[in-house]
């Protein structure tokens, strides 16, 4: 969990640079890029036709 002064930092971050939640959303890698925390299992695809 982030600390209160964590979320209000981001949140003046994103209004001082006029950034909406779909800016952000938009630059945030595809989900299979990001790595999972040691000991969770690998990740099924949500992609037809991958992992299976």
């Amino acid at each position: 969990m982030y600390s209160t002064e964590q979320r209000k930092l981001a949140i003046e971050t994103c209004i001082k640079l006029d950034l909406s939640a779909a800016d952000i959303v938009a630059q945030l890698p595809p989900l299979r890029e990001v790595a999972r925390p040691a000991g969770w299992p690998a990740a099924r695809s949500m992609v037809p036709g991958e992992g299976e």
